[in-house]
């Protein structure tokens, strides 16, 4: 019951909604600017909402302690996605100015890995609430992770796959 009160009070929360609101428009966002075509003008203008709104959401992550009353595996998941979504950006920012080939492959594949943290996330917390009992009693984290870990492997290797089908072709 304690989760159940954790998901009404994080969602009424100003910083709550934002962080929702975020999560869509990253949501929306990115697979419209992984398979449009790369360099445009709306592939930048998209790709920067996409990185406001991952940013936004992750940082809104990072400043809520409700669910356990501290560092939990969720903030551990944010500051993973920010670990790929930054260098992301500077690997945009490098390929622009220098031309690399190889710089824009590496731009496209963390943006692809920061997106599929986000979809992570997005099922996590999915499951979470439509099953609250998973986070409840002492092997709470265990039937997260066993419910977790086979859906990250086959995510893991669909979005591999996406990346050496879009990504690398391109570089």
């Amino acid at each position: 019951m304690e989760y159940i009160s954790f998901i009404f009070n994080w969602t009424d929360h100003p910083v709550g909604q934002l962080h929702l609101f975020a999560a869509y428009l990253a949501l929306a966002t990115g697979p419209v600017v992984f398979f449009r075509r790369k360099g445009t003008l709306s592939h930048r203008i998209l790709g920067y909402v996409f990185i406001i709104s991952m940013l936004t959401l992750n940082v809104s992550a990072l400043t809520r302690y409700t669910l356990t009353g501290s560092f939990n595996f969720f903030h551990f998941a944010a500051l993973f996605s920010l670990a790929t979504l930054i260098p992301g950006l500077v690997y945009a920012w490098r390929a622009r100015m220098h031309k690399s080939p190889r710089a824009w492959m590496t731009h496209g594949i963390l943006m692809s890995w920061a997106y599929f943290g986000l979809v992570m996330a997005f099922i996590a917390e999915t499951v979470t609430r439509r099953f609250p009992f998973l986070l409840n009693g002492e092997t709470a984290w265990f039937k997260f992770f066993a419910f977790l870990i086979p859906v990250m492997a086959l995510t893991a290797w669909w979005t591999n796959r996406q990346v050496r089908r879009h990504v690398v072709r391109t570089g």
